[in-house]
């Protein structure tokens, strides 16, 4: 009998334990890497098909915490292998609308879902002013003091964004440049250049990076717009654009990177469903196999924002796994241009080899890497390359 009991309790254990891992918030560490949808206003069945089959593995909402049915929201989510980033909109953007018992409120809105499985992250805040951060400081200590889930702070490049550091157990920065000019002139640049100091310059060491990206047309920010002539021209980013700006983030050891948004890609447009169809999926088809490559992006063996990036105006990663170390370059540039990037005087710079071309990769660059040189004689504007080397 006693046998029996203990084989019982053991399971029961067992169980138990299952059950917390499954409902444990986002752990930096051990998580595979984020790839996020943000905006998700189409919570329903076809919706989450269409983002698990793409491979979205977290996804975020606007209008989640107002909804009676959130439970069930959550509980489709975990249908499809999603986790949440939960966010608390509601309660930090107008403090006029803010009764004395707000605190509780939330607190009891919390405790109510904070065990469901399909939370990983509480978003804060999005976007607040250098004012707002003592509220964003409240919600902080309100929210860890229920849950041990870690917390994220999105922020835009305003000025001194980065006072917003430490407020969260995640930062997050947004950007989105294409507004209208004709490829390649649009200066998506303005992307490599805030994630990167954002993420290997203001964030404090340790603390879990996020990148947000443009899958918009920015008419949904048409009002930032004063060209009338880049008005009429408002797009979406093409391919090229989209692999710019997401490989050059994976050279800045982010650890996720989120798109915005699922409502503003607007499916329901003929634009909107061929930039899906031919640029957003099988661009995160592209990050989906880098990481079979590079499971661990936010850990290169080499990237220097100074010595590399800004001396040869690139973006560069190499990251040695057991089989090949696998290098990302990109042309940090609208104008096609050779690249010669020094890489001797790192003692752990990549091995010397053959440059094997990884996917979308062009195969007839002529590229090289020898005596410490990495060179590309014709690089296209903006364009990635990424390569492995035998070890």
């Amino acid at each position: 009998m006693n046998c029996r009991r203990n084989l019982t309790l053991a399971i029961l254990s067992l169980c138990l334990l299952g059950v917390h891992a499954k409902a444990a918030g986002f752990d930096a560490e051990k998580d595979p890497f984020v790839i996020g949808m943000f905006g998700v206003f189409h919570w329903d069945e076809e919706t989450f098909t269409w983002m698990q089959q793409m491979g979205i593995n977290y996804v975020h909402s606007y209008n989640l915490w107002n909804d009676p049915q959130m439970p069930s929201m959550l509980d489709l989510a975990e249908k499809h292998h999603m986790k949440v980033m939960v966010d608390l909109l509601e309660h930090t953007r107008d403090e006029k609308d803010l009764g004395p018992d707000w605190e509780q409120k939330l607190a009891e809105k919390i405790r109510s879902v904070k065990d469901h499985p399909a939370i990983g992250i509480w978003q804060l805040f999005d976007e607040p002013s250098t004012k707002q951060l003592p509220r964003v400081r409240e919600l902080n200590n309100l929210v860890k003091s229920i849950t041990g889930h870690p917390t994220e702070l999105v922020m835009n490049e305003r000025a001194e964004y980065w006072n917003s550091r430490g407020y969260s157990d995640i930062w997050a920065i947004d950007n989105y440049p294409v507004r209208g000019k004709p490829f390649p002139q649009e200066n998506i640049i303005d992307h490599s250049r805030v994630m990167r100091n954002a993420a290997t310059g203001y964030n404090f060491k340790g603390t879990p990076f996020f990148s947000v990206a443009q899958a918009a047309d920015f008419s949904c920010f048409s009002s930032l717009i004063k060209d009338p002539e880049r008005l009429a021209n408002l797009r979406y980013p093409n391919l090229t654009e989209m692999r710019f700006m997401l490989f050059s983030d994976l050279c800045f050891a982010v650890r996720g990177i989120w798109f915005f948004s699922e409502a503003h890609c607007h499916r329901e447009r003929p634009q909107g469903l061929a930039f899906v169809k031919d640029t957003l999926e099988p661009v995160i088809q592209d990050i989906r196999s880098f990481l079979t490559l590079v499971p661990q992006p936010w850990k290169p063996t080499l990237r220097d924002s100074s010595k590399i990036d800004s001396a040869f105006k690139v973006s560069f990663a190499s990251f040695d796994t057991e089989k090949a170390s696998v290098v990302i370059l990109v042309n940090d540039s609208m104008e096609k241009r050779p690249l010669n990037v020094e890489l001797a005087q790192f003692a752990n710079r990549p091995p010397e080899g053959h440059l094997m071309p990884w996917a979308f990769t062009r195969a007839d660059t002529g590229a090289s890497y020898k005596d410490g040189r990495l060179n590309v004689p014709a690089a296209l504007p903006w364009e990635v390359f990424v390569w492995t080397i035998g070890r």
